[in-house]
C-alpha cells in the first residue's frame, strides 16, 4: 500500500477565500477566476487607452506566460514560502488581482473617475477589491506524491521525488533554503487541512508571528 508524504505542504491565501475550505479539504474550484480575468484585462485595456504602458510582467500576466497561471491551488513544502506569498498578496486576495489593482492605481493617477467606474463594475463579483483580506497559511497533510503536479514543465524545477529525498537528507534550515522556490499544483479535493494560521505580523528579525485559528471561527 502506497504511503503518504511524511510531512506537510503549505498554501498561502487570504481570508477572502476561506469559504472554499470549510470542509477541511483543499478545493481548487476558485469561483472568481472569470471575473478576475475580466477585471485585469479591462484595467489593462483602459490604461493603454489613456496612453500609458504596462510593465513587462503585467503583459506576461495577461498572456498567462511562464508561472502566471491562475485559478489553481499551489502548495510549497516550505512554510516560509507560503507565508511570504500570503503576506504580500492577501490584502486584495492574491497575486493576480493585485496586478489589476496596481494597474488601477496608475489609471487613478491620470483619471480618477475612470478608476472609480472600473471598481464599481466589479465590486459585487470581486469583493476582495475592498482590500480587507488577512494573510493566512494552510497546512495540508495526507498527500500522496501523485496528488502534486509540477508548477512548470521544465528541467530546472524540482520533482516531488527530489523534495521527499531532500527532506530525509537535510535538516529543516538547509531543506528550506534548497526548496524555497519549489511549488506544486495540488489536484482538487486531495489532502486534508490540518491547521489554519493567521499571520499577525513580522518581527524585527523578519520572522512571521502566527496565531492558530479554526475554520468556523474565522468565518463567523
Amino acid at each position: 500500500m502506497a504511503k503518504s508524504i511524511p510531512f506537510s505542504f503549505y498554501h498561502g491565501t487570504s481570508s477572502y477565500f476561506l469559504d472554499l475550505f470549510t470542509d477541511g479539504v483543499p478545493s481548487c474550484n476558485w469561483p472568481y477566476e472569470a471575473a478576475a480575468k475580466a477585471f485585469v484585462e479591462e484595467a489593462a485595456n483602459t490604461i493603454k487607452h489613456i496612453g500609458l504602458r504596462l510593465e513587462w510582467f503585467e503583459e506576461d500576466v495577461l498572456q498567462q506566460k511562464d508561472h502566471w497561471r491562475h485559478g489553481k491551488l499551489y502548495v510549497s513544502p516550505c512554510k516560509r514560502t507560503a507565508a511570504e506569498y500570503a503576506w504580500s498578496n492577501a490584502q486584495y486576495g492574491g497575486e493576480y488581482i493585485n496586478i489589476g489593482v496596481n494597474i488601477l492605481q496608475n489609471i487613478r493617477a491620470v483619471n480618477n473617475q475612470q478608476a472609480e467606474n472600473l471598481i464599481a463594475r466589479y465590486r459585487n463579483t470581486l469583493p476582495m477589491l475592498e482590500g480587507h483580506g488577512r494573510p493566512l497559511v494552510l497546512e495540508i497533510s495526507e498527500l500522496m506524491p501523485e496528488f502534486l503536479l509540477p508548477e512548470r514543465e521544465n528541467n530546472f524545477c524540482a520533482t516531488i521525488e527530489d523534495v521527499i529525498n531532500d527532506a530525509i537528507r537535510y535538516d529543516v534550515e538547509v531543506f528550506e533554503a534548497i526548496h524555497q522556490q519549489s511549488n506544486f499544483q495540488l489536484i482538487a479535493g486531495k489532502g486534508n487541512i490540518t491547521r489554519v494560521l493567521e499571520i499577525i505580523h513580522k518581527d524585527r528579525n523578519e520572522c512571521f508571528v502566527y496565531q492558530k485559528i479554526d475554520l468556523p471561527k474565522i468565518l463567523d
